[in-house]
């Protein structure tokens, strides 16, 4: 199992904002979208974390979040359904995109784009 972590996550401050606390993600769920939803928000990537719907080299549209510790952690976890890819795309189904030749983690099955830019 995945433990949560919090590097930094005590101290006192004098009216300063607090910049090193990190977050790491929590124990696996069960719920392969929700724990890569989570890892992807843990892990802060593009976008605050959150997945995209877009192309990969794998054709698509998948669900993909930035490759990064945590969401490492889950492909790693459910390695039949995740896996490293690459996004080879601009074109994407949600408000999150990632530039073209970005290594990602793609999850899930593929998806139908619908109605305009956001739908899947």
């Amino acid at each position: 199992m995945i433990d949560w972590s919090l590097p930094n996550g005590s101290g006192t401050t004098s009216g300063a904002n607090v910049t090193n606390v990190a977050v790491r993600l929590a124990a696996i769920t069960g719920d392969k979208d929700l724990d890569m939803y989570n890892a992807a928000v843990v892990d802060g990537t593009a976008h605050g974390g959150v997945p995209g719907i877009m192309f990969t080299s794998n054709g698509g549209p998948f669900a993909v979040t930035a490759l990064a510790e945590a969401s490492y952690n889950v492909a790693l976890y459910y390695p039949e359904w995740a896996k490293i890819t690459t996004v080879v795309s601009g074109e994407s189904c949600s408000s999150t995109t990632f530039p073209i030749g970005t290594d990602v983690i793609q999850f899930g099955v593929g998806l139908v784009c619908t109605g305009g830019p956001y739908g899947y």
